[in-house]
Order: C-alpha cells, then structure tokens, then sequence
C-alpha cells in the first residue's frame, strides 16, 4: 500500500431511516411498538378502577382522570376475534399535557425500531406511522403518539394539545 492511496467506501442511508426505542406490546398475538420518549408509565389494569364518563372507559391515577384506548382498535386480529385476550395492562402515553392510557394485552418488551415507511398499498390506521421488522421476522406496528392524541381530542370535541 501506499500513503495516500487507498479504498473510499460510501454509505447512502435514506433521510427516513429513523430508529426509535420502543415498547414491544401485544394484542390479541398482533405486535405494536410505541415509542419510549411518549410513555410516562405502565402500570396493571385493575377492571375494578375502569369507570364510565361521558360514554368512555376512564381510570383514575394518583387523582387524574384518563381517557383509556383500546389497542385491540387497531387490530383486525382482535376485531375478528370475538374471544380476544382479556386486557392486562395500562400504558399511559403523553403528548405535551394530554395523556391517555392505551389498554394492552401484554407487554414484550424494550427494543430499538428501525423505522419502516408503510406504503399506499396496506391500509392501515393513520395513528400507525410505519413498521418495524422483529429478529424472528414478524412486523410491529408503530404506533404514533401525536396523531393518535390529537384524533382523541378532536373526538372529544377537545383542543388538541
């Protein structure tokens, strides 16, 4: 070899490759993966705490009523299930003062997420911002926190935050 003189190797990554920290969860067997940075806490769900408020499931947490969404909304597996998973667990998520409480079945676990672009082709939820392909192969939806918020909100006849 010679100074000066060598191999130039160059690596293209697209500007949308995005990796994220996610919480892996379950419903009714279909992955989900919601970002870390938009959790504040995961705790059980204890049916006995579930109320009714303005037509909707609530809790209560150290005082502050929260909204809950069902998951299993997002899921066709679920949907066509009539026996689905009972619910087990609270994620709490936040978007600037607003938080809802999104209902698993199960929790997996932390991972990084390569972000994946879903494309025009599947027709999905809009609160899902892409996909992420698991070790053993499988497909996580992402879920996308902000949108799913402002959604709420906006159904709720609420500003969103």
């Amino acid at each position: 070899s010679q100074a000066g003189v060598g191999t130039t190797i160059s690596i293209y990554l697209p500007l949308t490759l995005a990796i994220v920290q996610a919480l892996v969860v379950e419903v009714a067997g279909e992955g989900f993966a919601i970002p870390i940075a938009a959790i504040a806490e995961v705790m059980r769900l204890n049916p006995d705490e579930v109320h009714q408020m303005n037509d909707e499931d609530v809790i209560d947490v150290r005082g502050e009523v929260l909204p809950l969404f069902y998951l299993s909304r997002m899921s066709k597996v679920a949907a066509e299930n009539t026996q689905a998973v009972k619910n087990n667990y609270v994620v709490i998520v936040r978007d600037g003062n607003y938080n809802v409480g999104v209902v698993v079945d199960r929790l997996v676990g932390q991972e990084e997420a390569v972000v994946k672009p879903i494309t025009n082709a599947f027709k999905y939820h809009p609160a899902i911002s892409g996909a992420t392909i698991t070790g053993d192969g499988g497909v996580n939806m992402i879920l996308d926190v902000p949108y799913l918020m402002r959604d709420l909100a906006k159904k709720r006849g609420a500003v969103a935050a």
